[in-house]
């Protein structure tokens, strides 16, 4: 199903979502999605703090080649048509694509509020703990792929949600750089998030620029992470 909307009813939507969730239930919601497997329950943390970080703003218009009109400050497109079919595949296969994309954010996140509530296990927390270590144990040199490598060992899964699950921590501000942050952090429009000039790149800002040497941001993790006791603590 193709579905277009304005920029000012997709903000109302998602104030309205916002305002039935809350840090908690999304990210029990990503844990517990580790060792279920169920990919369904997973995007809807980087989501979260996605559409948190996205400052009330009136739309900036930018008008694409094509005709359509976006905002240039948060990217959305009122008239271009999204395939919520699509979307709602990826969710399932990866466990999301489009984290940084404000009218996914919402459909997700609206999905979310009606799902049965879920809870993580002490799998979910080994699994998690574990992801961890291998970060802040990295070799300075170390790159996002290095760890999709070695997450193949932690828990089931495909290339693809590995990488996507890389990409969620990303937009979270867990695997951050100095000058390339998550959105826990700091907002960045759309034309700001820079990503290298290669020619094919599987990973999404910021977590593009993420080295071994950059670890995992503390204090991003003690926003989101510092409430479960069974996980590492936020001094890593």
């Amino acid at each position: 199903m193709n579905e277009s909307i304005s920029h000012d009813k997709l903000y109302m939507r998602l104030s309205e979502v916002l305002e039935k969730l809350d840090l908690v239930c999304v990210t029990d919601a990503f844990l517990y999605s580790l060792s279920t497997r169920d990919l369904q329950y997973r995007a809807h943390l980087a989501c979260y703090i996605f559409a948190k970080s996205i400052p009330p703003h009136k739309i900036i218009t930018e008008v694409y080649p094509s005709g359509n009109i976006a905002c240039s400050y948060c990217g959305h497109c009122s008239t271009c048509p999204q395939d919520t079919v699509q979307i709602g595949s990826e969710l399932v296969r990866w466990g999301g694509v489009r984290f940084q994309d404000v009218f996914t954010a919402t459909y997700y996140l609206d999905m979310f509020s009606k799902m049965d509530r879920v809870y993580p296990a002490k799998a979910d927390f080994d699994i998690f703990n574990n992801m961890v270590d291998v970060i802040v144990s990295s070799e300075d040199d170390f790159r996002p792929r290095d760890l999709e490598k070695i997450f193949a060992g932690i828990f089931r899964s495909n290339k693809g949600e590995r990488e996507m699950i890389i990409n969620q921590l990303g937009v979270m501000g867990i695997l951050q750089t100095e000058t390339n942050k998550g959105f826990e952090t700091v907002y960045t429009p759309p034309g700001l998030r820079e990503i290298p000039s290669v020619g094919k790149i599987d990973w999404h800002y910021p977590v593009c620029w993420w080295r071994g040497q950059n670890g995992i941001d503390r204090k991003a993790y003690q926003a989101i992470f510092g409430r479960y006791v069974a996980l590492r603590r936020s001094d890593l």
